[in-house]
């Protein structure tokens, strides 16, 4: 009996000395970001399509061999599938059932792990298995496997896995063998295996310089160059064209110009080599040379074509040639064109339609002025006057001129008497000639002018693309104005917006712009002027004007580099520089902080801040102020960042006279520069904020046909617009 104990003692003790495995304590735990990703549908979801849960098995003590000897189970109505990985062992268990993990080795024997808690569906854990033995683990040689190839945009694959451009490196066990592949569009693939070698620090070195699988094609035409080029159905330039890589093989060659037949045709394209594509186009036309009265414009098929002479080309067949000119009949000669007979065409000139006009004021001998021209004195009769709209002005010496609109016909004789005001001569000035002068409403004429008045009270206004300015004068037989100047005021829009709590501005009357040959800064004259292509022309020298500029460049404005290194100190455009056209106010720019508050924070009367819109044929965004009234225009899609330019169209004469007029200001698409190339004018606007991002960019607002960014960041190197403000208290 004694000697049963003493075995079965013997036997607990055998089976204590087996269990050598162990999870470390504390290490089984949910690791946040880790999910379940792998592509395979077999580790994904077990057999009955319940998804897995991952746990990521660390191991401590046992050498790369031993541990893929390790096996998992887990308990009834789960299932497992195994990754062994670079020093850990992925386990995938049905999470839904998972209450222990059973953990097998065939020399140190197994252990039953209880998991913790519930398990998540593809969510990721992580635990670490300790061997308890001490065994000194067996030291495995690993090499390198090196590939590499001289495209910079090869793919490098090792076992059929990217691992990299141009360059990838994987260490391997000594002994193994793995499968390397090297692919690049436009470049023949190579491929290979390589064996690891088993001495230590014996890397396997792959180096390919790739087979071009692409040659080149020159399309040129004829008779005429500037053909346009399709390949394979893509249009790609204007003849002469020489391509890029093309893959080597057949493709096909289309050219097209207006007035020639299309042509094409199929080349193959060889390795390495560059094949000629000639194109030779049949003429679809005939040359044309119309001449006519120098006055007259002329049409072709009811399509203007130029004034007096015009050459150019049509197709063959029947053509209707006119010449037209305002209070003339028109002249019409039918031809029929046949290609190869070049043709000169002669259209007799239009013959005039005169109406009869008679005109008598009191007293008489006034002159009589029809669109500038002198026809005599009062009374008289005249029949020689083309029919149509003309302004007829009467003047005599101490008496006030008399201007009107006068309107003939062939039929009808018109009659015009006129009682002329005793008064005096007025000289009429304003800061800009060419203004249009009213007196007491009534069209006058435009500035520089003198006109005789009345005596008496008069007010004299002048107007300029909507905006009037005027002045109260009498008119006196001695003493009193004998002449007047009007001015406008210019710089700020009338519009006052809250950029913060406390703070309000107004808005430039137009974008910034800049002309380096006189260092002259300026704003635009109208809201909607942008330079857009010129800006391409920028230099230190130039005589042209430009309104795209680089971050901070009020001390540079010709700064070109793309380089945002050129950019780290910001100088405002306004604080630093004097406006010609400034009203000597205190001008700056927005910061990025400011800007959203007047798109995103600001209150209004209306609820409206801003509306994408088509203004006087421009596309941009209009900021409404403060005290916007909505009865002054229906807006559509207001306050919408993916609103379209076509949302709101709106004309010149509506937006001085209920737009501008009511303080409402319009950010042009004006698109941007990048070094001297400019791109998107008149689909896409960005505005620069004083506000500094970080080395590499600044803030600002960008906004095209289908979004709006208030707070964008931009590259400090582009050129982008400038629309200064000032404080609404100067």
């Amino acid at each position: 009996m004694r000697r049963f104990v003493l075995l079965l003692f013997a036997v607990f003790l055998y089976i204590t000395a087996l269990a050598q495995l162990e999870v470390k304590k504390g290490s089984f735990k949910e690791v946040p970001g880790f999910v379940n990703i792998n592509p395979d549908d077999n580790y994904q979801l077990d057999d009955n399509n319940l998804p897995f849960a991952v746990i990521k098995v660390r191991t401590e003590n046992i050498n790369e061999k031993e541990r893929k000897r390790l096996s998992f189970s887990g308990n009834m109505g789960t299932f497992t599938n195994l990754e062994y990985k670079d020093g850990e062992v992925w386990v995938y268990l049905t999470a839904k059932y998972a209450d222990y993990l059973k953990i097998s080795h065939p020399d140190f024997s197994s252990i039953e792990y209880t998991i913790p808690f519930d398990l998540k569906p593809k969510k990721g854990y992580e635990m670490t298995l300790v061997n308890k033995t001490g065994m000194v683990p067996e030291v495995d040689v690993y090499n390198y496997l090196v590939v590499s190839a001289d495209q910079p945009n090869a793919a490098v694959y090792i076992d059929d896995v990217f691992e990299g451009e141009q360059f990838a490196q994987k260490s391997f066990m000594a002994g193994e063998k793995h499968r390397w592949r090297i692919e690049c569009e436009l470049y023949y693939s190579e491929s290979g295996e390589a064996v690891i070698p088993d001495k230590e620090g014996e890397n396997v070195t792959v180096e390919k310089k790739l087979r071009p699988a692409f040659g080149y094609l020159n399309v040129t035409s004829s008779p005429e160059s500037g053909a346009i080029v399709y390949i394979d159905g893509k249009k790609v330039g204007v003849t002469p064209f020489a391509t890029d890589k093309l893959a080597s093989g057949e493709h096909k060659v289309r050219v097209m110009k207006e007035m020639y037949s299309a042509v094409e045709k199929t080349f193959t394209v060889t390795d390495g080599n560059t094949t000629q594509a000639t194109m030779t186009m049949s003429a679809n036309f005939v040359n044309v040379t119309v001449t006519t009265d120098s006055e007259s414009d002329i049409y072709v098929d009811n399509e203007l074509k130029g004034k007096g002479s015009w050459s150019g080309r049509l197709s063959d067949g029947n053509h209707a040639f006119e010449a037209r000119k305002a209070s003339h009949r028109n002249s019409v000669e039918n031809i029929k064109l046949t290609l190869g007979k070049n043709e000169s065409i002669v259209i007799p000139n239009p013959t005039p339609i005169y109406g009869t006009i008679d005109i008598s004021t009191n007293p008489i001998g006034a002159n009589i002025i029809i669109d500038g021209k002198n026809y005599g004195t009062t009374p008289r009769v005249l029949t020689n006057v083309l029919i149509g709209t003309h302004e007829l002005r009467l003047e005599k010496s101490g008496c006030a001129s008399m201007v009107k609109n006068i309107t003939l016909d062939e039929k009808n004789k018109l009659t015009i008497s006129e009682k002329l005001q005793t008064g005096r001569e007025i000289s009429i000035t304003t800061d800009k000639s060419g203004e249009q002068i009213y007196v007491d409403d009534n069209y006058i004429g435009t500035s520089p002018m003198t006109t005789t008045l009345s005596f008496g009270e008069h007010n004299i206004k002048a107007v300029r693309d909507g905006k009037e300015t005027s002045k109260s004068i009498t008119v006196a037989q001695t003493g009193g104005e004998t002449s007047v100047k009007l001015t406008f005021s210019t710089g700020a829009i009338n519009g006052i917006f809250s950029v913060s709590s406390s703070k309000k501005v107004q808005f430039s009357q137009g974008n910034l712009q800049y002309q380096a040959s006189t260092r002259t800064w300026r704003f635009a004259e109208h809201q909607w002027d942008i330079i857009g292509s010129e800006n391409s022309k920028i230099s230190s020298s130039y005589s042209g004007w430009i309104d795209l500029f680089g971050w901070g460049t009020g001390n540079n404005p010709t700064e070109s580099s793309k380089r945002s290194s050129d950019y780290s100190t910001f100088t405002d455009w306004g604080v630093n520089n004097t406006i010609s056209n400034g009203e000597g106010k205190s001008w700056r720019t927005l910061t990025g902080d400011e800007w959203m508050y007047v798109f995103y924070k600001r209150y209004t009367s209306s609820g409206i801040r801003y509306a994408k819109a088509k203004v006087n044929g421009v596309n941009g965004v209009i900021l409404l102020p403060d005290n916007w009234n909505s009865s002054n225009y229906s807006l559509s899609n207001t306050n919408e960042n993916d609103a379209s330019y076509n949302s709101n169209k709106i004309s010149q004469t509506d937006w001085q006279n209920k737009f501008e007029a009511n303080g409402a200001v319009f950010l042009p698409a004006a698109g941007f520069r990048g070094g001297t190339d400019v791109d998107s004018v008149g689909s896409n606007g960005i505005y620069w904020s004083a506000s500094y991002n970080n080395i590499y960019y600044a803030r600002g607002v960008n906004f095209n046909d289908s979004r709006l960014h208030a707070d964008y960041w931009s590259n400090h190197g582009f050129g982008h617009g400038v629309r200064l403000v000032c404080s609404a208290e100067n």
